[in-house]
């Protein structure tokens, strides 16, 4: 029952920092488009309708950007190597994720106990670079 509890949390908990960095980029986006007088990021509506500078315009660029970003093609070069160039990211974002199993959340929230946390987390560190 308890780790179910601990796992309905922790993806509470992903749920609402996803969020949370989704509207802090639209923001960032908001104001950055507001300080350099671009339309595109502050009026863009969606489905035909103008945003205006409203709070909802400007989602359109958002939604166009995120779908830029997703039908993105990957470039392998010729003479590299395909498997690593798959692999490379993965390998990055890996390491980033090991140095958090020796970080204590809260109590009941440990994932190892290490009695050499630090070191490990240094390694760990040193894995992407």
């Amino acid at each position: 029952m308890l780790s179910v509890i601990i796992i309905t949390s922790g993806v509470i908990i992903f749920t609402i920092m996803a969020l949370n960095a989704m509207v802090a980029v639209y923001f960032e986006r908001k104001v950055s488009a507001f300080m350099q007088d671009r339309l595109g990021p502050m009026e863009v509506g969606i489905f035909g309708f103008k945003g205006g500078k409203r709070f909802w315009g400007g989602i359109g660029q958002t939604l166009a950007d995120a779908i830029k970003l997703l039908v993105k093609e990957d470039i392998i070069p010729n003479n590299a190597d395909k498997f690593l160039m798959i692999l490379a990211p993965f390998i990055i974002v890996t390491g980033a994720l090991l140095t958090f199993i020796a970080v204590p959340f809260a109590e009941n929230l440990v994932i190892s106990d290490f009695n050499i946390g630090i070191f490990y987390i240094v390694a760990m560190s040193s894995v992407g670079v």
